[in-house]
């Protein structure tokens, strides 16, 4: 009786140490593999706000640091307006818009101008074309056609939304981990003349 009960006690002390070392080499397994975090924040809203006063060139970046493979799009916006608190633009502008991309990611880019993301959204973007700079870096330029208008005599605003797609399918795939892209939204605006 006593040999039955303290072959009990062994093999209670040996599930339980089994126990103990199998969650050791999960623990040990999980931070060694690298796997992307399930938990994030899909819309995040950079509501960057550009004035136009004048004929100048202007640019911001949108650092995409910790996004990953998602169902759901990100989405950033911005805006362009010809006034703020203590001005408005005296001349009448004309404004156009591109962007340029790093390409460590593969990423997909929609753009919207005063309508917010959603099926039946009109793109704005007319061609991405992957180019070699003189340095040897390769970015993605994403064209956008239409040249805007600002009157003078009256307060306006676009607002725009840069949605972008890293789709679930990478989510498996460590070669993307630690990675960064980066977006710049230049401005380009000039005087109308007539």
């Amino acid at each position: 009786m006593k040999n039955t009960k303290l072959i009990k006690k062994k093999l209670f002390l040996i599930l339980i140490i089994l126990i103990i070392l199998v969650f050791l080499i999960m623990v040990s397994f999980k931070s060694s593999y690298a796997s992307y975090e399930t938990e994030s924040i899909i819309n995040v809203d950079v509501n960057k706000a550009i004035y136009l006063f004048e004929e100048k060139q202007m640019s911001f970046n949108i650092d995409l640091d910790g996004i990953i493979p998602s169902d759901e799009p990100y989405i950033y916006s911005f805006s362009v307006s010809n006034y703020n608190e203590e001005q408005r633009s005296e001349v009448d502008l004309q404004y156009q818009i591109s962007i340029i991309t790093t390409t460590n990611l593969p990423l997909n880019y929609k753009l919207y101008r005063n309508e917010q993301y959603s099926l039946s959204s009109t793109n704005i973007i007319s061609a991405s074309d992957v180019v070699n700079d003189t340095d040897g870096s390769w970015y993605k330029k994403l064209t956008i056609n239409d040249i805007y208008n600002m009157n003078y005599n009256i307060d306006k605003t676009d607002i725009y939304y840069l949605v972008v797609f890293f789709p679930k399918v990478y989510s498996d795939s460590t070669i993307y981990q630690g990675l960064v892209d980066n977006i710049q939204i230049n401005i380009d605006s000039k005087q109308i003349l007539e």
